[in-house]
């Protein structure tokens, strides 16, 4: 029931919160951090498909703007740091990089070292998006495979990049270990995925539409991970140096159709195992309603937040920095505060 001395967006923000926190807790999706999820939340067949729709659209690359940037983001940040001569192999996990940044990342291999033969080595679930991706005479080996039963060697890859995928991932620890275990050591992992912030307009929209016409809620939305969540996983799965940040891009539709007709088009179609079969008409129109009413701007156009979590993970290397020792320091933490206070007021 709405509590009734809160304003009604924070109505709806606990009603969310007490929802989810119950629905997760008792099909005991939640773990703790450091042991892997005991149901599948996904379903990774059906995302299959809705890729595989998504791959033979013939104006696909409309719908890519999204994943377009993020790739973009993750090259800058390759970039960013400080490169290894040696590397030499390079694997987008997701198929979702960008081919001109493939190719970007392949010259700048070779510029580091150029004796050296590269290797870049594409995989995602559909065979269909391999497929549509490929350019005549490329030398990029395609293999369809699901991330989370990665075929990989161990200490086989340099550098793996996955863009806007893994957020679809059933166990995310167990996919994180295995990157972990296919990359070299002092390899690098950099990533994109949708943050729980993602689509947060839709997710009220449709809570408010169901509660009024259905009179209960179902998952609609994927249940995106907490940039916090992120960090931690990485640092369960044995990663140095984890690093995530996050940013949130606005994007204006004309209307609720447009954002799901968007959604279904760029393959992000709700796989949640727990989902209805089918949405009414009347639901849908709710939905939209709501949409318009709550969140229209003055154009008349509705606003979408798409939260992407990037992350960095390195494997271990002796090289890397490492935190000194208890006991190596001259005076305790504490006396360095006294010491810090007593300069201050002397001054």
């Amino acid at each position: 029931p709405f509590q009734s001395n809160l304003p009604f967006s924070l109505q709806i923000t606990v009603m969310i919160r007490s929802y989810l926190k119950n629905k997760l807790l008792n099909h005991n999706i939640l773990k703790s951090s450091h042991s892997y999820y005991s149901k599948k939340i996904f379903d990774r067949k059906l995302k299959k498909t809705h890729i595989d729709v998504s791959s033979i659209q013939k104006n696909k690359e409309h719908y890519d703007f999204l994943r377009d940037y993020t790739s973009n983001s993750l090259l800058d940040r390759l970039f960013d740091i400080n490169p290894i001569n040696s590397w030499s192999t390079v694997l987008d996990l997701s198929g979702n990089m960008k081919y001109s940044d493939i190719s970007q990342i392949k010259d700048y291999l070779n510029t580091l070292d150029n004796d050296s033969k590269k290797q870049v080595l594409v995989s995602s679930l559909s065979n269909k998006l391999l497929s549509r991706n490929k350019k005549q005479n490329d030398d990029i080996l395609r293999i369809q495979q699901d991330e989370e039963y990665n075929c990989f060697k161990t200490d086989s890859i340099d550098i793996c990049f996955s863009n806007l995928q893994l957020h679809w991932i059933n166990e995310l620890e167990l996919t994180f270990s295995e990157i972990d275990r296919i990359l070299k050591p002092n390899g690098v992992f950099i990533g994109s995925m949708f943050g729980e912030n993602t689509l947060k307009e839709l997710k009220d929209s449709f809570l408010m539409a169901e509660i009024e016409r259905e009179g209960g809620i179902s998952p609609h939305i994927s249940p995106f991970v907490r940039v916090s969540d992120v960090g931690n996983l990485m640092s369960a799965s044995k990663f140095q140096l984890p690093t995530v940040d996050s940013e949130e891009i606005v994007i204006k539709f004309p209307s609720a159709w447009h954002l799901m007709q968007e959604l279904g088009m760029m393959g992000e179609g709700n796989c949640v195992l727990a989902r209805k079969e089918r949405v009414s008409m009347d639901l849908l129109l709710a939905t939209a309603s709501f949409y318009q009413s709550y969140f229209q701007d003055e154009d008349g156009n509705i606003p979408a937040t798409f939260q992407i979590v990037y992350s960095i993970g390195w494997t271990k290397h002796e090289s890397q920095q490492k935190p000194l020792e208890r006991g190596n320091f001259d005076i305790s933490f504490q006396e360095a505060i006294k010491e810090t206070t007593k300069t201050k007021k002397d001054s």
